[in-house]
């Protein structure tokens, strides 16, 4: 039981919704970035969808481990996203080429 008297897993299936709709807008803002492009400041419309997928790969996360800390997730997103210009934050040496 938490301190609000509800079961933790009452709590835990509420922040997973609240996770999935987060994606779900986040995926909806990230096309009409894309469709609306030319009516947004060009910096916006040129860094506009790396930050939205940014967010989208966060909120994924947390919708997985809703029940962990935010440092466990922090290191998970940092591992899955790309680092300074496009370059993986791992070995890219190891990874094959088409």
């Amino acid at each position: 039981m938490t301190l609000t008297n509800k079961p933790m897993n009452t709590l835990s299936n509420k922040n997973r919704l609240a996770y999935i709709v987060a994606v779900l807008i986040t995926i909806l803002l990230g096309l009409a970035s894309r469709k609306f492009s030319q009516l947004l400041l060009s910096f916006i419309a040129q860094n506009g969808g790396d930050t939205l997928w940014a967010m989208m790969v966060y909120f994924g996360w947390r919708f997985f481990l809703v029940r962990r800390k935010l440092l466990t997730a922090g290191i998970l997103i940092a591992a899955s996203l790309d680092g300074p210009g496009g370059r993986f934050w791992w070995p890219t040496h190891l990874i094959k080429k088409p």
